[in-house]
């Protein structure tokens, strides 16, 4: 590659920064700008690209295009869709866009576009992505997010997207990934309250190809609620969860596993 060519390459992420602060108010340019970060992170080393990303001020960038264009499905699926690959094993930029109150963001976004799938998908992964960063998404984050309304949103997705087991899949995970992060039941208490046992229930029925998760997820709620509501202690796992799960109130919509 020519000397002029290599420096094109290695300033773009600046310019698509750079592009999006400039223009903050076109959705059209905060989608397409997210989109070409996804590009950059796809076409060159992830890590290398992140980190060019995450010095231009991608992190704040996507921040901002979720706040400004909160109603438009499109820059929020493109915004949602980079902060997932800012976050992959990223601490730091974990830091930053939870400071920034992304998941605050996140539930907006979910209440807001409740039957884009494609929004909640993404949605669905980029908690994913944050709940995985251990030292920066806490227990005491896992259980304020359930508790100011991500567990209710988590559960209207389900039941606004009954038919789509992608959906169905990424909501189970969630909803187990925020539930192992207490040693209490607090978080798990706050799903049933929302409504999440019929929610699962109803995918396991109607999405057969994909009721592993909801299946997975019945299980981890189940013996969150019993197991910790009775000794406090323990994370959850299928094949230790059985013997409590056919005890609980849960256990008809996964009994045929156990």
């Amino acid at each position: 590659m020519a000397a002029h060519q290599q420096h094109a390459v290695l300033s773009c992420e600046a310019h698509i920064v750079a592009m999006m602060r400039k223009f903050p108010d076109s959705a059209s340019v905060q989608k397409w700008g997210a989109r070409a970060s996804s590009c950059s992170m796809h076409d060159m080393a992830h890590l290398a690209a992140e980190r060019k990303l995450s010095r231009a001020g991608a992190c704040e960038a996507m921040i901002a295009a979720l706040v400004q264009h909160s109603l438009d499905a499109s820059v929020q699926e493109a915004a949602i869709s980079v902060a997932i690959s800012l976050l992959c094993g990223s601490a730091s930029n974990g830091r930053k866009m939870k400071a920034a109150g992304l998941c605050h963001l996140v539930v907006a976004a979910m209440r807001a576009h409740a039957a884009h799938s494609g929004v909640q998908k993404t949605v669905c992964s980029v908690l994913c992505a944050v709940t995985s960063l251990a030292p920066v998404f806490t227990r005491r984050d896992a259980l304020k997010f359930s508790t100011t309304g991500g567990a209710r949103a988590l559960v209207a997705v389900m039941n606004a997207h009954v038919f789509d087991g992608s959906v169905q899949q990424a909501s189970a995970q969630v909803l187990m990934d925020l539930a192992n992060k207490d040693d209490t039941n607090a978080i798990s208490m706050q799903f049933v309250a929302a409504g999440a046992g019929a929610a699962l229930a109803t995918a396991i029925r109607l999405v057969h190809r994909y009721h592993q998760g909801p299946l997975d997820a019945v299980a981890c709620l189940a013996c969150m609620v019993r197991c910790r509501g009775a000794a406090g202690s323990g994370r959850c796992s299928r094949g230790s969860a059985g013997g409590c799960v056919r005890q609980h109130p849960l256990a008809h919509c996964c009994k045929h596993v156990f």
